[in-house]
């Protein structure tokens, strides 16, 4: 599962490229998850927008509003697939194997099977070619009537 900023919509574990250096995380009061950069950036947009003396502090995901901008700041533990016991992975890979190496054969059978059927039709063809119906005798009957 990956969790994402819902304001630049990258993982919060793969920040965008120009934020590659700043990896902090906050939550906010009402418990939205955001990268502290995008969140600042969000906030200043809105505060440029608005009255000094009306000032709220609006999550991005939910909007409700905050009088002060307090969030803090997290430091979950994000797990690298790669990092998933070897066992439970070379399980996943045999059983992925054994269903192409099924497919595989399924395939390869209806090649040859394919094959067989065009070696015949050309044997067929090469006996003779269809005897069409020569119909230029019955387009000189009609024309002499």
């Amino acid at each position: 599962m990956t969790v994402i900023c819902t304001i630049c919509l990258h993982g919060l574990d793969t920040p965008p490229e120009d934020l590659m250096l700043e990896r902090r995380i906050c939550i906010t009061e009402c418990g939205h998850i955001f990268h502290v950069l995008c969140l600042n950036r969000w906030w200043r947009s809105i505060m440029s927008q608005t009255n000094h003396l009306q000032r709220h502090y609006p999550c991005p995901f939910c909007r409700r509003n905050f009088r002060f901008p307090f969030v803090f700041q997290i430091y979950p533990a994000f797990q690298n697939p790669a990092s998933e016991p070897a066992d439970a992975r070379i399980g996943d890979l045999e059983e992925r194997n054994l269903q192409l190496r099924t497919r595989l054969e399924i395939v390869n059978r209806e090649l040859v099977s394919t094959k067989a059927a065009l070696e015949e039709l050309k044997v067929r063809g090469q006996g003779g070619k269809p005897k069409h119906r020569d119909n230029s005798k019955d387009f000189k009957r009609d024309a002499s009537a």
